[in-house]
């Protein structure tokens, strides 16, 4: 048994087209790219002084900080409203915890309140690729993804009852 024949060795041309993303793609990704430009560009004002808009902002905002206090030392009862309640009961507490900890981790070297503004709006801002990639998993092309994507910035408003930062 001697070795195989040799094969002639393929150019990079023949392994390139393969790689590379066709332009339906490329455009998908920079319309995409623009969506999130667009929707951190909206949210800009979030990251202004003060609290955020809307009701519920600034019991979130006390139960993410106190929850950054509490880490390590958690007795599940939360004083911050109502002369206190077990806490997680009305709201989860993923969304929670993940800026607590950010908090925590980061100490005095970031205010509290801006780690706060950008755990609400990351996920707006980021709304797009997520369900844009959802879409692509359901089978959808490029573009239809997009387009569908497209379709978040019309539920983000400053309306009460809409899913913008402002929401109650």
């Amino acid at each position: 048994g001697g070795l195989p024949p040799e094969q002639p060795a393929s150019s990079v041309s023949d392994v390139t087209p393969a790689l590379a993303p066709d332009r339906g793609t490329i455009h998908a990704h920079a319309a995409l790219a623009s969506l999130v430009l667009l929707r951190a560009l909206c949210l800009l004002p979030l990251l202004g002084p003060g609290e955020p808009l809307g009701e519920d902002h600034a019991v979130h905002l006390g139960e993410v900080i106190w929850l950054s206090r509490a880490l390590g030392d958690l007795d599940l009862w939360s004083p911050i409203a109502n002369l206190g309640y077990p806490a997680g009961e009305y709201y989860p507490w993923l969304p929670q915890l993940l800026p607590a900890v950010a908090i925590r981790a980061l100490g005095d070297a970031v205010p509290a309140l801006l780690v706060f503004k950008l755990a609400v709006a990351l996920p707006l801002v980021l709304a797009p690729v997520t369900l844009a990639a959802g879409l692509r998993w359901m089978g959808l092309s490029p573009g239809e993804a997009v387009a569908g994507a497209a379709a978040t910035t019309l539920i983000t408003s400053v309306c009460t009852w809409g899913v913008g930062p402002d929401a109650s």
